[in-house]
């Protein structure tokens, strides 16, 4: 944890404090797997058919610290929404998830 915020890759949930108990959000993840990628000088890069934050009915509730990275991944076809036209930012994250975009990022 101390290394990701020194990097300024998490900054945790506030009040300088982390939860690494805590399940992850879609927003959180793509934001972490975002700055991370930035860091090592692999940001995403924008291709054709990429999508924007405002193709999905749900953009809106897209928090404003994660709104640049969703959109920065979304627009490198790097993510997609989970179906029903909905990027889904609040919906809790689970392992299987989190490998595909690993895997994802990994494999591009």
């Amino acid at each position: 944890m101390a290394t990701a915020k020194k990097h300024g890759i998490a900054a945790g949930v506030g009040n300088n404090k982390f939860s690494p108990e805590q399940l992850i959000t879609r927003e959180e993840m793509f934001t972490l797997l975002h700055r991370i990628l930035l860091k090592i000088g692999e940001a995403p890069i924008k291709i054709e058919n990429g999508k924007s934050l405002s193709d999905f009915t749900d953009s809106g509730e897209v928090s404003a610290w994660a709104s640049d990275s969703l959109e920065a991944l979304l627009q490198a076809g790097m993510v997609d929404g989970t179906g029903n036209n909905e990027i889904s930012p609040k919906l809790l994250s689970d392992r299987a998830t989190m490998a595909q975009m690993i895997y994802n990022l990994l494999t591009r």
